[in-house]
């Protein structure tokens, strides 16, 4: 599982940009593609620390972002979907616990 920045995906991601990017209102595409910028920031930030857990607790290889995305990596987000159901725009590989 992984526990990337966590969205509160209750809407389209391109309604809305990334919480810490900027709010002067530039379009959809910038609100989309600000949550590419701060995934990868926060994996910049990260990755040092999370493949080193990899590799001295778990035994693992590093891994990256793009290998994450790629192999799509579960995530699930903890809260009900009794409360929130799960939106129509979540792929399969996001799960909602309860």
């Amino acid at each position: 599982m992984s526990s990337q920045s966590v969205y509160w995906l209750l809407f389209d991601l391109s309604q809305y940009p990334h919480a810490f990017a900027s709010s002067v209102e530039l379009g959809p595409l910038y609100n989309l593609s600000s949550y590419a910028l701060f995934d990868k920031a926060i994996w910049t930030a990260t990755s040092g620390q999370v493949n080193k857990f990899r590799k001295e607790v778990l035994g693992l290889k590093p891994t990256s972002l793009h290998k994450m995305s790629t192999l799509k990596t579960p995530f699930i987000y903890n809260f009900s979907p009794a409360l929130v159901p799960k939106p129509l725009d979540w792929h399969d590989n996001i799960f909602i616990s309860g």
